[in-house]
């Protein structure tokens, strides 16, 4: 009998071997290094390719309806069987990670006659070194960059609510209300969320959006259209960096390539790009 290698349900037996995947990869893949780590476990499908000798290839990670594969860009890889099966009663409604990887995916889903509505491209960027001193002091007169309270949470909900129709939903989608409540929320408790007040009115905001082993994912920044070019995004990155490498993290993001305007912000505070990345909306 040829043995071949085999796509394997991960379970806590093999999670270590999973684990030590990953980290090879984390700073292409952080966003399904996070659900892994936080995401509810009966949510979760997530299953590995093993190479005959026995070592981890690739990894395939479900959660909910969305699907990260982390297949080091290995054109040889196919959907394993069984996924053929679970997408009938299950169908996907998000694929996201580097392009490279998206792209073999989505080929395969192809195959199925599941064909993309709308992809969307991004660089991959990771923080270089650290923002320069200036930074930290740009922005108008009397601007204050500082952690936010319960009594921030109605117009922080507005700041969500217009970075997600502007910057997340696709074409079509309408605004979940709830959900983005819930999102301001959690930004509120979450430890590493800045919010930018100027005359005491909320103009901005910067979070993570997903933490993983040894990664931060910046996410959810956002700053009102008639308070943009005048260095408040440049100082609530700024100041949000500095928190997370204190701890010792370190920190990518993702920005869409056509957004000249956020990339060179982030330029200008150390970030540089590691990647292409993806998202496509079924």
């Amino acid at each position: 009998m040829i043995k071949k290698r085999r796509w394997r349900h991960i379970t806590k037996k093999n999670a270590a071997v999973l684990e030590a995947f990953l980290k090879t990869e984390e700073p292409y893949c952080v966003a399904a290094c996070s659900r892994v780590l936080h995401a509810t476990p009966h949510h979760n499908e997530i299953w590995g390719l093993f190479s005959v000798s026995g070592e981890m290839e690739a990894a395939l990670l479900c959660f909910h309806q969305s699907f990260f594969p982390v297949f080091r860009g290995n054109e040889t890889i196919s959907i394993p069987y069984f996924l053929r099966y679970q997408l009938l009663i299950n169908p996907i409604h998000a694929l996201q990670g580097l392009a490279r990887d998206t792209a073999i995916f989505e080929g395969s889903l192809a195959k199925m006659g599941l064909i993309p509505r709308e992809t969307r491209n991004y660089d991959l960027m990771e923080l270089a070194c650290e923002p320069k001193a200036e930074y930290f002091s740009l922005g108008p007169a009397g601007l204050e960059v500082r952690k936010p309270s319960e009594q921030d949470a109605g117009a922080l909900f507005r700041l969500q609510a217009a970075y997600e129709v502007e910057e997340v939903l696709p074409n079509g989608a309408e605004l979940d209300l709830p959900g983005c409540r819930l999102a301001a929320e959690n930004i509120i408790r979450r430890d590493h969320s800045f919010i930018a007040v100027l005359d005491g009115k909320p103009v901005g905001k910067i979070n993570v959006s997903a933490s993983s082993y040894n990664y931060s994912q910046a996410g959810g920044v956002y700053v009102l259209p008639e308070y943009r070019g005048r260095g408040i995004a440049q100082r609530l990155g700024a100041v949000f960096a500095r928190a997370l490498l204190a701890e010792g993290k370190k920190i990518t993001l993702f920005v869409k390539k056509k957004n000249a305007a956020a990339k060179k912000v982030y330029a200008n505070l150390g970030f540089s790009v590691i990647g292409d990345y993806r998202i496509s909306y079924y």
